[in-house]
């Protein structure tokens, strides 16, 4: 079996005589880069319906065969394809559908999907970090272990040049300036951008739920699809008005309910009256 990694391919092809599988070498590990509102026309393949994009997506990570896919949304159709774009130029767009690509990671936090594409364009005005002679892979890579801690700020999107093989690091997504997103013309060369997805960003918490036996109240939050949260997704209290259950008094008897005073038939109601005792002052 023969190993072959391309200079702009995302996957490192395994070659097994008479088949063609896409898989990653250890310890690197199967996600995707997605591409929404565009489809790879020329990777027809075969279709299944699905109940969920994550459905589709997992089906091709754990297919050797499947090197892309092309979900559509509102057939949940899933198109397996055994071929793959080397750019964002080859893909095309269609309304109601998402390509997704399996690319080789090997970053510690790395997620299922893993990068967000958009093709021929530019984001202007965040860029940190310039590596020039590398791989798409190796950018992508770069990206993903690029965190506040070890490098001073964390990778939120990249650009790549395919033709100069350059790969450009912001600290910023589109998602958050898309003011500062250019289309490029693609006779001036090929670039992709990329978000990255694995970041990731909670959503908002949940109510806190009725006090529990244990005297705990519990409330969560979701992580964006795919992405790699930093924190807890549950969070617990203490009850904030907790009290134990009091054993209920034993029933009053109904003749105890009558207006004071009680009646003789409320024993545990009467009370005995003294007896007047005459004690002599000189006792003979």
């Amino acid at each position: 079996m023969l190993a072959s990694c391309g200079i702009v391919a995302l996957l490192c092809l395994q070659f097994v005589p008479g088949s063609l599988s896409y898989l990653c070498p250890a310890p690197s590990k199967e996600a995707f880069v997605k591409t929404e509102g565009m489809h790879f026309p020329g990777g027809s393949g075969k279709r299944r319906t699905v109940s969920s994009t994550e459905e589709c997506v997992s089906a091709c990570r754990l297919d050797p065969g499947c090197a892309s896919i092309n979900y559509y949304t509102e057939s949940n159709q899933c198109e397996i394809m055994t071929t793959a774009t080397n750019s964002g130029t080859e893909l095309e767009e269609k309304s109601g559908v998402a390509f997704y690509q399996k690319i080789c990671v090997d970053a510690l936090g790395a997620c299922l999907t893993s990068f967000n594409r958009l093709p021929q364009t530019q984001f202007i005005g965040w860029a940190r970090d310039v590596a020039r002679g590398v791989t798409l892979q190796a950018c992508l890579g770069k990206c993903l272990n690029t965190k506040q801690g070890t490098a001073g700020y964390t990778c939120m999107s990249i650009m790549y040049y395919y033709q100069d093989s350059e790969c450009v690091l912001n600290a910023e997504s589109i998602e958050h300036y898309p003011q500062l997103a250019q289309k490029s013309d693609a006779s001036k060369g090929y670039v992709d951008y990329f978000t990255n997805n694995c970041i990731g960003e909670w959503g908002p918490w949940s109510d806190w739920t009725e006090c529990q036996e244990n005297g705990l109240q519990i409330r969560s939050r979701a992580c964006t699809p795919f992405g790699a949260c930093s924190g807890d997704a549950i969070e617990e209290r203490q009850c904030v008005h907790h009290h134990p259950e009091q054993p209920s008094p034993p029933p009053r008897r109904p003749c105890c309910q009558s207006p004071r005073p009680p009646p003789p038939c409320c024993g545990y109601n009467q009370v005995t009256p003294a007896r007047n005792v005459f004690v002599p002052l000189n006792p003979a």
